[in-house]
């Protein structure tokens, strides 16, 4: 059951934000427009957000984080001794917990022109995300048992390294 779950949340969850995104009307107004170095700065916020999130996403296997290897091999077992597939303590998994997150909340924010809109949006979907993290965290410890708390213990931060 825990496997149709994951599966049942992770197309849920997309299904509703491709609606969202499909539905979403403009806000009037701009936070900022900025120039100069602030604009090639947000610039490079977005793009190590982009990176950030292929990187994560990269160390993934797409099929088993998006649910589907396990509804699909209902039975499917971990050897404990063996890597898991999904919990990864490499590359960007060393600095947080959860860095495709990370790397959406950069590129969301990181934009160099926010509008109203665009504000609105960052902010919803982020709180989205940090609604989710307990979840998340708690069907890992789940499925992975002691080998996810040792990692909770390896890396403390959720989405920002040494704030959360």
């Amino acid at each position: 059951t825990h496997e149709i779950e994951r599966a049942t949340y992770v197309w849920l969850a997309s299904v509703l934000f491709f609606i969202t995104c499909l539905l979403w009307r403009d806000l009037p107004g701009m936070v900022y427009n900025a120039t100069g170095w602030l604009y090639l700065l947000g610039i490079v916020i977005q793009c190590t957000g982009l990176v950030i999130t292929v990187l994560a996403a990269s160390t993934l296997d797409p099929l088993e984080l998006a649910g589907i290897r396990q509804v699909i091999r209902p039975h499917y077992q971990r050897d404990i001794a063996e890597p898991i597939s999904i919990l990864q303590i490499r590359g960007v998994y060393r600095w947080v917990r959860h860095p495709i997150y990370l790397g959406w909340v950069l590129f969301v924010f990181g934009t160099p022109n926010m509008s109203v809109t665009k504000l609105a949006f960052a902010t919803i979907s982020t709180f989205y995300i940090l609604l989710a993290i307990p979840w998340e965290e708690r069907s890992m410890i789940q499925s992975f048992g002691e080998s996810y708390r040792r990692y909770q213990q390896e890396v403390q931060w959720k989405i920002l390294p040494r704030i959360w």
